[in-house]
């Protein structure tokens, strides 16, 4: 029978029996559930609600899982896919978590202007393709690839300034770093914000929000909003150049997995027409339909064959109107942002929906 821990106040939480403690350990084996790191009661264990109660989860045995402290500092109250995050965790325990991790995201609101999916963490694995000559282009070699799609919060912002910083000063964009940083807290207040790291290093930095059509694609799709992805690299390599195109892919479309729909809109800007640039549109083949230059191109990405028509236009309208409008007091803090005081920022802040294109919220 499932064991439940009784819960009347969310401050609570932790004051666990040392049986029910111990019960937990052992559905690892008193090893980090993640890591791997042998720790025990009162010697660095840690136990932490899989699903945050801050985001919905419950007090239940299900949902408890052992880390070490490290590892549960570092999660905080992210939201990750188990399968990927516990494999120290025992099967028959990880089975039931997955369920419920499932169930959670189908039944969890967790789309707004702010997130568009369902976890703050992804762990992606891919195979690149390389030359180790670079004078033989016959001769090729794969090596397998790890890296991170991380939602940038509260406690990995500075780390997001500091790349993006960095990213604009080499285009020699930068106006003032404050004004790089008010850039960044705009679209974390407005738009959603994801960075994808390799080897702990930050590669690309996108900023996510819905756009508004113009006319023509408007009449020709029967769309009224398109996602609008900006994406900030520094590094221009192959392997940042494939990390690029595969990580912006891998977002648009767990969108499409995680909302059950077969294909979206999405304008795709960069700052500069560079190599990577012309890396990520060839590889979305999307030259031919750019708009300006090569660094800014809009399309249609489908599911299962890369580009096309949409055909069911009524599920896609169906995620932008999960974008709830703004509140009065959020209104007041978009206007700050767009006023003259702030002109440098504009060309960001003029990809994301103008205020009175939003509708108004309670």
């Amino acid at each position: 029978m499932e064991k439940n821990i009784k819960r009347q106040r969310i401050v609570e939480r932790d004051n666990f029996t040392y049986d029910e403690r111990s019960d937990i350990c052992k559905k690892s084996d008193n090893k980090c559930c993640h890591c791997g790191k042998t720790v025990f009661l009162g010697y660095g264990a840690t136990i932490d609600h899989y699903i945050p109660l801050s985001r919905g989860g419950i007090n239940s045995y299900i949902n408890l899982v052992m880390l070490c402290k490290d590892c549960n500092i570092k999660k905080a109250n992210k939201i990750i896919d188990p399968e990927e995050y516990l494999p120290y965790l025992k099967k028959e325990y990880l089975d039931k978590l997955i369920g419920y991790y499932q169930s959670y995201i189908k039944s969890f609101e967790y789309i707004d202007r702010t997130n568009l999916l369902c976890c703050d963490e992804y762990n992606i694995n891919f195979d690149f393709k390389f030359y180790p000559n670079k004078h033989n282009n016959k001769v090729f070699m794969f090596k397998n690839i790890d890296y991170t799609i991380e939602k940038v919060d509260e406690d990995n912002i500075y780390e997001a300034v500091g790349f993006f910083i960095k990213s604009i000063k080499k285009l020699n964009k930068l106006n003032t770093e404050e004004n790089a940083f008010n850039n960044i807290l705009f679209w974390y207040n407005f738009g959603c914000l994801y960075m994808v790291k390799y080897k702990g290093d930050i590669k690309c930095l996108y900023t996510v929000a819905l756009q508004q059509q113009d006319a023509i694609n408007v009449i020709k799709y029967g769309l009224n909003y398109a996602f609008i992805i900006r994406a900030f690299t520094y590094y221009n390599n192959d392997l940042c150049d494939t990390i690029a195109y595969h990580s912006l892919r891998k977002i648009i479309d767990l969108i499409m997995d995680e909302q059950n729909i077969d294909q979206i809109p999405v304008n795709i800007k960069f700052l500069n027409e560079d190599r990577t640039a012309l890396y990520v549109m060839n590889a979305f083949d999307m030259c031919i339909y750019k708009n300006v230059n090569v660094s800014e191109a809009y399309t249609i990405i489908n599911k299962y064959d890369g580009l096309g028509d949409i055909t069911d236009n009524v599920n896609v309208q169906k995620l932008f109107s999960k974008f709830k409008g703004l509140t009065a007091k959020e209104l007041e803090d978009w206007i700050y942002y767009v006023t003259d005081e702030f002109d440098t920022l504009n060309w960001m802040i003029q990809d994301i929906i103008y205020s009175y294109d939003i509708k108004k919220g309670k």
